[in-house]
């Protein structure tokens, strides 16, 4: 998965199927690009296998962020219920308050 982000990024695994990645200092459209080729990447890699699976992704950007990311990682995982909740395999990007 690191292949498709640069090297100031930060990817974490937060548990289960479940990751992270910090984009500093970048357009969210541009985030989504990255977002969305990952999400294709895994796809095909899938099917390759003929594994059924999906690939829902919640995404949160910020201008600025004080003291903690818990609010970014709750506003994210919001974010991917809600692409599951529509039908999965898609992307929701959702911004800070």
């Amino acid at each position: 998965m690191q292949a498709h982000f640069r090297a100031e990024d930060v990817l974490a695994r937060l548990g289960g199927d479940e990751f992270a990645v910090i984009m500093p200092g970048i357009k969210a459209e541009d985030a989504i690009s990255r977002l969305e080729n990952l999400r294709s990447s895994i796809l095909a890699a899938m099917r390759e296998h003929r594994w059924p699976v999906t690939v829902s992704i919640g995404a949160a950007a910020f201008v600025t962020v004080k003291n903690s990311i818990d609010p970014m990682l709750a506003i994210a995982d919001e974010a991917m219920y809600e692409a599951k909740r529509a039908g999965r395999d898609t992307i929701v990007l959702r911004t800070s308050p």
